[in-house]
C-alpha cells in the first residue's frame, strides 16, 4: 500500500476504505474517527466500485437505478450583531443508484447511494469489520452519521430475480423502502448501532453535534471493542 501524502506528522492513504482497510496490519490502529456517506442524500461523484456477488463472476449490469433528488446549497450572510442568516437554494438532480448485476447480483455503485437503507447498512457492516480488526483492543472508533427522510421510491423492475425474490435479502427488494412511509425518519443511526453491537462492538454514548446557526443536529457515536473505561 503506497502511501498518498507523507510527513513527520503522518501518512495519508487515499482509495477506498474497504481496500485501503485491507492491507492494513491487525491490532494496529489506536483511534478511528470517520464520517461516512449518509444514505440517499448526495452523489459526490466518485467512481462506483463493486459489492457483494461473486468475485469470480462476469458481470453483465442491468439498467441503472434512477432518483430524482434535490442537492440543497446554503449561503450564509451575517446580521448587527454577528447573529448568522441562512440563505439556501435547491437544485433538482437525477441521483444514480448503481445497478445489479443480472447473473450474482452483485451492486455497482457508490457507498451511500444504495437502493435501500438495509444494503446501506450491509455495506457499512463490511467496512466496519475491517475496522474492528485493525483497531487494538483498547481502540475507540468515533463515528458520525446522520439521518435522513423515505422520499420518491424507486421502481425496481429491473433488478435481478434473485433480489426481488429473497435469496440475498428479504421478499422482493422493491418492498423494502416502500416499509417506510413518505416523509419517515429512516432512523439510520439507530439501525447503524444495533448492526455494531450485534457484531461485538460496545457502543459507549451518543454525542449529539447540535449546531444551533444550521438549526440541525448529526449524531457521533463512540463504540470501542473492549469495555476500557
Amino acid at each position: 500500500m503506497k502511501p498518498y501524502f507523507e510527513t513527520e506528522g503522518g501518512i495519508l492513504y487515499r482509495g477506498n476504505a474497504l481496500e485501503v482497510l485491507k492491507d492494513m496490519e491487525s491490532e494496529s490502529i489506536d483511534c478511528v474517527i470517520c464520517s461516512p456517506p449518509y444514505w440517499a442524500l448526495r452523489d459526490y461523484g466518485i467512481e462506483p466500485v463493486i459489492w457483494d456477488g461473486d468475485e469470480d463472476c462476469e458481470h453483465e449490469w442491468g439498467t441503472k437505478i434512477k432518483q430524482k433528488g434535490h442537492q440543497h446549497f446554503r449561503d450564509f450572510t451575517w446580521e448587527t450583531g454577528g447573529q448568522p442568516k441562512e440563505k439556501e437554494s435547491v437544485e433538482v438532480q437525477e441521483i444514480d443508484k448503481g445497478n445489479f448485476c443480472t447473473k450474482c447480483g452483485a451492486w455497482q455503485g457508490s457507498l451511500g447511494l444504495e437502493s435501500t437503507f438495509q444494503l446501506y447498512i450491509q455495506h457499512l457492516i463490511q467496512i466496519f469489520d475491517e475496522i474492528k480488526r485493525v483497531l487494538k483492543k483498547t481502540g475507540t472508533c468515533w463515528v458520525n452519521i446522520g439521518d435522513s427522510y423515505s422520499g420518491t421510491h424507486v421502481e425496481y423492475s429491473e433488478i435481478h430475480p434473485r433480489w426481488q425474490h429473497g435469496e440475498v435479502l428479504t421478499k422482493e427488494m422493491g418492498r423494502l423502502c416502500k416499509e417506510l412511509p413518505l416523509k419517515c425518519l429512516c432512523q439510520i443511526p439507530e439501525r447503524f448501532s444495533i448492526a455494531m453491537t450485534d457484531r461485538g462492538w460496545i457502543k459507549r454514548n451518543t454525542i449529539i453535534w447540535f449546531k444551533s446557526y444550521l438549526i440541525s443536529r448529526k449524531y457521533s457515536n463512540l463504540f470501542v471493542i473492549n469495555n476500557i473505561f
